[in-house]
């Protein structure tokens, strides 16, 4: 009958002996998993911070552009102001209607070929700018692709 006990025994200190194997491989997953998991979150957190960098990057290209095409636009506005006055000046001291109109058409024309060379030279600087400002966006994004 010995035999009996021992053979009970065995056979109900199996499943322990088996729970506690798969309870050591459950934990030993777990820390590998979590392991993986803590890299992959240190590398996510790395490449949030560099994005933000870029994106501040980027605004601060923006904001230079902008001031430099604010700047270019009260230049021409005042120069703008100034050549009207010194036409309005001339125009006061004319002689004759020929002479008005002549006046009138050569300050039109002046007027509206720096308008064309203004709007002109504000879209090169803005199209410069966005170029600039997109460029560590661009960065990123070929890193996200990778």
């Amino acid at each position: 009958m010995p035999a009996k006990s021992k053979s009970t025994s065995d056979r109900q200190e199996a499943p322990g002996r088996a729970e506690q194997a798969g309870n050591a491989a459950g934990d030993e997953a777990f820390k590998q998993g979590f392991g993986k998991a803590m890299e992959g979150y240190g590398e996510l957190n790395e490449f949030s911070k560099d994005t933000v960098e870029a994106l501040i990057s980027s605004a601060n290209i923006a904001s230079r552009g902008l001031e430099v095409l604010n700047s270019e636009s009260l230049a021409f506005s005042k120069q703008s102001v100034e050549d009207g006055v010194s036409v309005a000046k001339a125009a006061m001291a004319v002689r004759s209607v020929q002479e008005l109109i002549e006046i009138q058409n050569d300050f039109t024309r002046s007027a509206f070929d720096s308008y064309l060379g203004q709007v002109n030279r504000a879209a090169d600087l803005f199209a410069e700018t966005t170029k600039e400002a997109v460029e560590p966006l661009n960065e990123r994004f070929n890193v996200l692709l990778g």
